[in-house]
């Protein structure tokens, strides 16, 4: 993400790589116009709580939670994922599997339309245009069917002949 505040680019990146991609372009781009200042470090931690929060307040997590279950009933404490997980806590609960289910619906459904590093940066739509982009977006789809393999019953697992028709692939 790039910001320009007080006669000033900041540009936020989440790896180290991208970090120094970044600074090349602008170097590119602005020359002597722009000056390096600083690198700064931010703990993923509170990005995963932000995520987590946002997670819990889907429409899927509200529904599952308000079937008439109060907070104390849950099998786990909601308000972060750092908690400590209660005994009753089962990942193949109906409640756990809606959020999952609209979490994943969300991700695939954007997908089609996100830069993919594996695919050069480009979107699966741009990658299913030209004959190098379908190699890699053939080679990527072959990798997902293959780690969804890996798990069997996954809600989170991407519905590879759905991809395959969306960007006409079938």
């Amino acid at each position: 993400m790039l910001i320009i505040k007080n006669f000033q680019l900041v540009a936020e990146v989440n790896s180290y790589e991208r970090g120094e991609e970044i600074q090349e372009i602008i170097a590119q781009r602005l020359g002597e116009k722009a000056r390096y200042k600083m690198t700064s470090i931010s703990p993923l931690e509170g990005e995963v709580e932000k995520l987590w929060e946002e997670a819990m307040n889907s429409p899927a997590a509200k529904r599952s939670m308000s079937h008439g279950s109060n907070d104390s009933e849950l099998p786990y404490d909601f308000a972060s994922p750092f908690s400590s997980v209660r005994e009753s806590f089962d990942p193949d609960s109906p409640e756990v599997q809606a959020i999952l289910k609209e979490t994943a619906a969300q991700h695939w459904s954007t997908w089609f339309d996100l830069p993919v590093p594996a695919l050069d940066n480009m979107t699966p739509r741009e990658a299913s245009i030209s004959p190098e982009g379908r190699d890699l977006l053939e080679s990527l789809l072959l990798y997902y069917e293959i780690e969804t393999s890996r798990i069997p019953n996954n809600a989170a697992a991407p519905d590879i002949p759905y991809l395959r028709r969306e960007l006409g692939m079938d």
